[in-house]
C-alpha cells in the first residue's frame, strides 16, 4: 500500500479465496473494484445480476459502490454477493456513481429489549 492509497478485502459468496483491493482515496468502490480481473470475469458470468458487497469487518451492511475509498476504514472485509438487476428486491438501494460528493457514514448500534417504529414510544 503506497502513502495515501486504501484497500480492503473481499470473498466471493461464502468461499475462503480473499481478495484484496487497493485504490486512491478519491476513487470510487466500483471503479477499484473493476480493475480486478476476477470480478470482470464475475460480472460477465453473472450478467443481468448487480455486484453488491455486505461488510463482514469494518462496516456492517451493504456499502454503496460509488462511495470514495477515503470512506472505508482500515481492515474492510466485504463479501461480494450478485442480486437480479431491477424489480422490487428486499436489496434494492441506490448505487450511487460519483466519488466527487462527500459521504456520511453511519454507524447503528441495536440497544434495548423491546421493537418500536421510529418515533414512537413503547
Amino acid at each position: 500500500r503506497t502513502d495515501g492509497d486504501r484497500e480492503f478485502k473481499f470473498i466471493v459468496g461464502k468461499t475462503e479465496e480473499e481478495y484484496v483491493v487497493k485504490g486512491k482515496p478519491t476513487e470510487n468502490i466500483f471503479t477499484v473494484l473493476m480493475r480486478l480481473e476476477k470480478v470482470k470475469e464475475l460480472r460477465q458470468k453473472e450478467k443481468g445480476r448487480e455486484i453488491h458487497l455486505l461488510g463482514i469487518n469494518g462496516i456492517k451492511g451493504f456499502v454503496n459502490l460509488g462511495m470514495p475509498m477515503k470512506c472505508v476504514p482500515d481492515h474492510s472485509k466485504f463479501e461480494m454477493k450478485f442480486f437480479k438487476a431491477g424489480g422490487d428486491s428486499k436489496w434494492r438501494f441506490r448505487q450511487y456513481d460519483g466519488a466527487e460528493n462527500e459521504f456520511v457514514t453511519f454507524y447503528i448500534n441495536v440497544t434495548g429489549k423491546s421493537w418500536a417504529k421510529a418515533g414512537t414510544q413503547p
